[in-house]
């Protein structure tokens, strides 16, 4: 993976510096517990972008997205 177009280090940096958003995913994770534990699922989340980038494809769990209407009043 010496080729690889990111490094562990780099998830760990670009997660620490997202907003801590109280907004969830679809099963109900919001960006607080990622920050706390990115030392813990960096290298998970490495292996998975690697072999994205690798084969081109992105599974299909991480193209869901949640949309919620908020009407204004």
């Amino acid at each position: 993976m010496a080729d690889s177009p990111i490094t562990e280090t780099e998830i760990i940096e670009v997660t620490k510096q997202l907003l801590p958003k109280k907004s969830e995913d679809m099963y109900h994770i919001s960006m607080s517990p990622v920050k706390n534990y990115i030392m813990y699922i960096a290298t998970p989340l490495y292996h998975i972008f690697y072999k994205s980038f690798y084969t081109g494809q992105v599974t299909s769990q991480l193209i869901i997205a949640k949309v919620v209407a908020i009407f204004k009043r």
